[in-house]
C-alpha cells in the first residue's frame, strides 16, 4: 500500500557506502508515513479491473477451463503506512 515503488525500499541496501545507506533509510522512513495518507497508494479500481481482467483472460487462453478464485487483500493500517488503509 505504497506510494512509493517496491524497487525504491528494494534498492536502499545496494547504495553505498554504510553511512549514506542509513541516511536514505532513515529518510524513507521519515517520509513513507506521511505521503501514505495523501498519495494513491494503487491504481484506479477500473484499471486494477482491467488488470484483474487481462489476467484472467491470459490464464484461460492458456488453460482453457481453469477454475480462477479470487480474494480481497488484507487492509494495512500501520504507523508505517500511516495509518492510510
Amino acid at each position: 500500500p505504497s506510494p512509493w515503488p517496491t524497487a525504491l525500499r528494494e534498492l536502499i541496501r545496494y547504495v553505498r557506502p554504510p553511512r549514506v545507506r542509513r541516511w536514505v533509510r532513515d529518510g524513507y522512513g521519515w517520509i513513507q508515513p506521511r505521503f501514505s495518507p495523501i498519495a494513491r497508494a494503487a491504481p484506479p479500481p477500473h484499471l486494477t479491473a482491467e488488470y484483474l481482467e487481462m489476467t484472467r483472460a491470459a490464464i484461460d487462453f492458456n488453460r482453457p477451463g481453469i477454475p480462477v478464485v479470487a480474494s480481497l487483500p488484507s487492509v494495512h493500517i500501520a504507523p508505517t503506512y500511516g495509518m492510510a488503509h
